[in-house]
């Protein structure tokens, strides 16, 4: 995460370096740059060479996503988390501003469809952020050294001390752990159900808009 989150401007230097020395061949190593100082016999060929990259916004939402759904993973458990995505997406926005200005060609007419799928996407992050949450705060090792078991032998099986049935008894309802299974399973519903839910509600309450709802 922390590599992710300068990865734009590590991304940004090789790039460019494998733009610029092409560039510097052809002016026959001139640093001087004039348009006339060329080796290209064509306008393509020229624009080829010393336009800038295409800008592929699919790439950019797949580095977004990476950082979010990681961050909700395991933030609970590694807090840092937190402040790596902060960082990654600051330096993400002000990269692609400064490219979008001084290095991208003209990007192609994108329509709204590729971000409302992002978006959508989205929206099951938080629920990986409440069940991870769930398991990190219901682990009786992670936060207490009094669940902890020696090691006669390197090959002994690791003992927990729960077990994935423990959501069903008192212990796995036990605070912090439980508020973070609860709205994880309110917000799956809601996921899952939630249009139905609306019209339902608008059905049986015509004065209630889903809108509202």
């Amino acid at each position: 995460m922390l590599i992710n989150s300068v990865f734009p401007i590590i991304e940004f230097g090789m790039f460019y370096g494998l733009r610029f020395i092409p560039r510097l061949m052809d002016r026959a190593y001139s640093c001087k740059y004039e348009k006339y100082n060329t080796k290209t016999t064509s306008i393509m060929q020229y624009v080829d060479l010393y336009a800038g990259p295409e800008f592929l916004m699919h790439f950019k939402y797949s580095a977004i996503l990476n950082v979010i759904f990681v961050t909700f993973m395991y933030g609970l458990g590694l807090p840092l988390l937190f402040v790596y995505a902060v960082i990654a997406m600051v330096v993400l926005w002000f990269s692609e501003e400064v490219l979008f200005y001084y290095s991208y060609r003209l990007p192609p007419m994108y329509d709204e469809t590729l971000g409302l799928n992002v978006i959508n996407k989205m929206k099951f992050a938080p629920l990986f952020l409440l069940i991870f949450g769930y398991w990190f705060y219901s682990s009786n090792q992670l936060y207490s050294n009094d669940q902890l078991k020696p090691f006669e032998r390197q090959s002994d099986t690791f003992v927990t001390g729960h077990t994935f049935l423990d959501p069903f008894t008192p212990a796995g309802w036990a605070a912090p752990a439980w508020p973070l299974l609860l709205v994880f399973i309110l917000l799956l519903v809601h996921l899952i159900f939630g249009e139905w839910l609306g019209e339902a509600v608008a059905y049986f309450f015509p004065s209630c808009k889903i809108g509202d709802i």
